[in-house]
């Protein structure tokens, strides 16, 4: 069974919904709209609290000495 979820959009929102829907070879904007739903694009942000954790986290192990400096991401590669 369908049920229909109706969002209020600019109409500048509308028309590159449209646009991105056409040129991606959707045949309508429902199609793209589940397509990105699908995606579940949002699954790996994380919470405010979570952030916070993690950098109050972050602190304490630079504190405990557990970090190492690095001069570029190629430092931080694993070696070969």
């Amino acid at each position: 069974m369908r049920s229909v979820l109706t969002v209020s959009l600019p109409k500048q929102g509308v028309h590159t919904i449209r646009e991105k829907a056409r040129e991606r070879g959707f045949g309508n904007v429902s199609e793209y709209v589940r397509f990105l739903v699908a995606l579940d694009v949002d699954e790996d942000r994380i919470t405010r609290d979570e952030f916070f954790t993690l950098a109050r986290r972050a602190q304490r192990d630079y504190a405990e000495g557990k970090l190492r400096p690095s001069r570029s991401l190629r430092d931080l590669l694993p070696r070969a």
